[in-house]
């Protein structure tokens, strides 16, 4: 985690400077200059986050000794499940128990493959040892659906029909997919799961 957020630190700073030079820009009623910003924002920024992101993914052993000495620490690397998203293309990477479901009107499928012994224990992971490249896989989107990106907490006691509620014909709003989100976590706990529950979910329209 600590590896990981400090990749995520220039992303943060690049975020706060647009919106302090946006908030000038719009004061000064300089409308082009609001979307010349905005346009050099976005390259810089985008090009610093494949960059980082390229670097905790070759390199994840050496950046796991840069914050950790403990063999067993280093050893333990993390999960990671990525979605790179342009216009109908995307791209997955993927290490661990995590998943990523696409979901479509009449199914849902599950895009990713387990990194695990199904006993809680990981057999790979970002930064464990020896080095294992992410699996990755290219694809595109027709019509509506969505991408549901979830920790094994979350799917592990799911039933898969539930799946249905994120079917691109059911959530129409952010406050849809939240409630459906809650709900399926919920489902989960009152099975007895006591792990973390995290999901997030992308429509594609």
């Amino acid at each position: 985690n600590t590896v990981e957020s400090a990749f995520y630190i220039p992303g943060y700073g690049m975020q706060t400077a647009a919106a302090t030079l946006a908030g000038n820009a719009l004061g000064a009623g300089d409308e082009r200059r609001i979307r010349d910003l905005g346009r050099m924002i976005l390259v810089v920024e985008v090009s610093l986050m494949i960059l980082s992101g390229g670097m905790l993914f070759w390199f994840a052993p050496e950046m796991m000794r840069l914050f950790a000495r403990d063999p067993r620490v280093i050893a333990l690397g993390a999960t990671v499940s990525l979605i790179f998203l342009w216009k109908r293309n995307y791209l997955i990477l993927h290490l661990g128990d995590s998943r990523i479901y696409l979901c479509k009107d009449r199914k849902q499928r599950l895009l990713t493959t387990d990194h695990s012994d199904g006993r809680n224990g990981l057999t790979a992971c970002l930064g464990s040892f020896p080095f294992r490249r992410p699996d990755m896989q290219w694809g595109r989107i027709w019509g509506k659906g969505g991408f549901l990106l979830c920790t094994d907490g979350f799917y592990r006691k799911m039933d898969q029909e539930l799946l249905t509620l994120l079917t691109p014909s059911q959530v129409g709003s952010e406050e849809q997919i939240e409630k459906r989100l809650r709900a399926i976590a919920e489902a989960s706990l009152k099975k007895g799961e006591r792990d973390n529950l995290s999901a997030v979910y992308v429509m594609v329209r």
